[in-house]
């Protein structure tokens, strides 16, 4: 999305992936010389074709811009290409370029915006109490559990776990770390900086809040380690903590520490 749209049009062009760096260089000079500025960008490669998608400055000269285009296509720079401006001003939201992935085109996402989900998690909290928060659990760690099952048969390390953490900050959930782990004694020890759980209570909650994301973890990592897996989250920023830490241990360990 980007806000507000007025000037604004929304850009997707198909290329051929030869030269790719050349040809993107050139494209975005002859945008450049006609006062079209690229506001963002995002190229995805195929084997074959690369798809370049991007909101663009262009004022009022949305007629100029097709016709660069239809020129680009006409010299074979551009195989294909879309643009479309929004009935509003206020904002004008990515559409060409759907369906959204990762992994080249391999694998589908799903978007939604950290402060709505963060507020959507709070009102669960609020309206349904414990029986909300049972529910983000179980719902957290089901999820894992669909995530683990795709890497079950590597062989999982430190350095496994820790890449894997990563996919937490590249989902725009925080930032991961890994404190701790013994995969002998199947424990894990985990920090997580700038939840969005936690974040819609602003440090003035009195128990932690970060029930999917541990549900997520315990269920990700019951996985990995072929063992059902409890845990418990010991510190946690909606209580005002600088960050939230979450313990995982085998069931039949006694306490965790």
């Amino acid at each position: 999305m980007h806000s507000p749209a007025e000037g604004v049009a929304e850009v997707a062009l198909k290329l051929k992936r030869e030269k790719i760096a050349e040809r993107l260089a050139y494209i975005i000079s002859k945008c450049s010389e006609r006062g079209f500025l690229p506001l963002s960008l995002n190229l995805t490669l195929r084997s074959d074709s690369a798809y370049l998608a991007c909101f663009m400055r262009i004022n009022e000269a949305y007629d100029d811009l097709e016709r660069l285009l239809s020129t680009l296509k006409k010299e074979g720079e551009v195989e294909e290409y879309r643009l479309r401006r929004s009935p509003i001003k206020v904002k004008i939201f990515n559409n060409l370029c759907y369906p959204l992935t990762v992994d080249s085109g391999r694998q589908r996402m799903i978007l939604d915006d950290r402060e709505g989900l963060s507020l959507f998690i709070r009102e669960i909290h609020e309206k349904y109490g414990t029986g909300g928060e049972a529910f983000l659990y179980f719902l957290g760690r089901t999820r894992g559990e669909i995530s683990g099952r795709r890497f079950k048969e590597e062989n999982i390390t430190r350095e496994f776990i820790e890449e894997d953490l990563r996919s937490l900050q590249a989902a725009g959930w925080g930032i991961a770390e890994l404190l701790e782990i013994d995969l002998k004694r199947k424990y894990i020890r985990v920090r997580v900086h700038d939840s969005y759980e936690a974040a819609a209570f602003e440090g003035r909650s009195n128990r932690p809040r970060c029930h999917f994301i541990r549900g997520y973890f315990e269920g990700l990592f019951s996985e990995f380690l072929s063992t059902d897996l409890e845990s418990r989250e010991v510190k946690c920023a909606s209580m005002g903590d600088p960050y939230c830490e979450l313990v995982f241990k085998k069931a039949s360990v006694d306490e965790i520490p």
